[in-house]
């Protein structure tokens, strides 16, 4: 997959779930900022490791992402 089809599957498949990804960030830090900067971090590697997703339910692959520790 190049880059561009990589980007725009990704932006369709996991972006639309940021809102969600954010509440569970913050959730677990307790923190507006740390909850931010969680977030990002998880949709860097959500999207480094997006070959890996396989198709299913995108939200909880994402969540499983945000949970995992860096």
């Amino acid at each position: 997959m190049d880059g561009s089809t990589k980007l725009a599957l990704f932006e369709q498949t996991i972006l639309p779930h940021l809102n969600s990804a954010y509440n569970l960030a913050r959730w677990l830090t307790r923190n507006e900022d740390d909850a931010q900067d969680a977030v990002q971090e998880a949709y860097l590697r959500a999207f480094r490791f997006f070959d890996s997703f396989k198709g299913g339910n995108s939200k909880t692959w994402l969540l499983a992402v945000v949970r995992t520790p860096v």
